[in-house]
């Protein structure tokens, strides 16, 4: 990470927000942490894919698609000012044993394994077991939108669900939040077209596409 400042002070900010800021650790976690980039489309991979990272999002979005035995257990959408892990186990309560990180927008990321980050939150009371929760509490959060967004009856009120509770998610590429919402771009296209009528005024579209 170098001398780069704001990268610093995003996940200062966020570690401050959430209680998770210790002073000494962090130094640890500047020293070992890798500043990437991937464009949009490609796979977030690292050298050595059985390392989990614990990962900060500054710019983009970031599509995880997250199975078991070839079953989508769920998806989520991580934007930025956001974290993920790129391998859940031992942090979900669900079985996952494939995980899949595609980079929605040009993504600046944080990496850092999750094994080390831990491990030198030891020296602080407390620290390791505060950070373990809210990567847990984070991941159920994730699995939770998504279940009940799949839950709505129609693509018009799985549209009306998300612009309640993760509005910002429309701002990124179309292709990504179709493939989150597992409709066609068309399909998804049609869907918020009939509820910015409904709702925003205008002609409907008849269709009520799911």
């Amino acid at each position: 990470m170098g001398g780069d400042f704001q990268y610093k002070v995003d996940i200062f900010k966020y570690a401050e927000k959430h209680g998770l800021y210790f002073s000494k650790p962090f130094l640890d976690l500047f020293m070992q942490a890798k500043k990437v980039v991937f464009l949009k489309g490609e796979k977030i991979r690292f050298p050595y894919a059985d390392v989990a990272h614990l990962i900060f999002i500054h710019k983009g979005a970031v599509l995880g698609i997250l199975s078991h035995k070839g079953k989508t257990v769920y998806k989520t959408i991580k934007i930025a000012s956001s974290i993920f892990l790129t391998d859940p186990k031992g942090f979900s309560k669900r079985k996952i044993d494939s995980n899949e990180w595609i980079a929605a927008n040009k993504s600046e990321l944080t990496a850092i394994p999750i094994g080390f980050l831990l491990k030198s939150l030891q020296s602080v009371e407390g620290a390791h077991d505060k950070l373990s929760a809210h990567i847990k509490k984070m991941i159920k959060t994730d699995y939770n939108l998504y279940r009940e967004m799949i839950e709505q009856d129609s693509m018009h009120d799985k549209v009306g669900f998300l612009v309640k509770t993760y509005p910002s998610l429309f701002g990124k590429t179309r292709k990504y939040v179709a493939n989150y919402m597992n409709v066609s771009q068309n399909g998804l296209s049609k869907a918020i077209k009939k509820w910015e009528g409904t709702n925003f005024g205008g002609k409907e579209d008849d269709e009520n596409p799911r």
